[in-house]
């Protein structure tokens, strides 16, 4: 925002929110990668630039480690590796986990078992009962409330808009109630309720 927005001078400045991701992108407990994050130094949001002294961070930025973006960037069978090892990080132990869930669903013929995005984390959809939950919404809603007054000292409107999830829109309404039932949750709205409580609580406009 601070960087690339402003040259363009617009008028009406709008963040989506894909609470798939958003709110855990946000935390450094939850995505440990060497990038920058904000975090709260008392009651101050600050941004914290430590990731620069990261040896991956650095590795990186060498002429070794740009080379390999470049070839991932550019060959198509280093992005095939690529492709297959996230396959086997991610989908294999997401399947392991769904055995128990699908031996269960023979006894409930009446919808499929609703099988979230990879990359999701299912606590989202509930209220926040850790500290590492709770400190990624208070971060993620200070962010908002920082944008905010950003666009508006640079006299333009601030919309936010909140993004739906892939397991909030299954065309099959009793594969959201069972996915909700399985979370122990009354609906899957949580994440959309907060960000718009937030955003009314503090004048911004929003939609969800």
């Amino acid at each position: 925002l601070r960087e690339k927005v402003w040259r363009y001078s617009p008028d009406l400045v709008v963040l989506l929110m894909t609470t798939s991701n958003d709110i855990t992108d946000n935390s450094r407990m939850f995505r440990q990668n060497p990038i920058p994050f904000f975090e709260y130094r008392g009651d101050v949001l600050m941004l914290d630039n430590s990731f620069r002294n990261n040896k991956k961070f650095i590795f990186q930025n060498s002429s070794v480690g740009r080379l390999s973006i470049w070839l991932k960037n550019h060959l198509r069978f280093v992005q095939a590796i690529g492709e297959i090892h996230l396959a086997i990080k991610h989908r294999y132990p997401k399947l392991k986990a769904q055995e128990p869930i699908d031996a269960q669903a023979n006894t409930l013929p009446a919808a499929s078992v609703p099988i979230a995005e990879v990359g999701i984390d299912s606590q989202v959809y509930r209220t926040p009962v850790n500290s590492d939950w709770k400190a990624a919404w208070s971060i993620t809603e200070g962010i908002i409330g920082l944008m905010n007054e950003e666009v508006e000292k640079n006299g333009a409107k601030f919309l936010v808009i909140s993004g739906s999830n892939g397991v909030q829109v299954l065309p099959n309404i009793k594969d959201r109630e069972r996915f909700a039932e399985m979370l122990g949750v009354d609906d899957l709205y949580y994440p959309d309720k907060r960000i718009a409580d937030f955003c009314r609580t503090n004048s911004i406009p929003v939609i969800t």
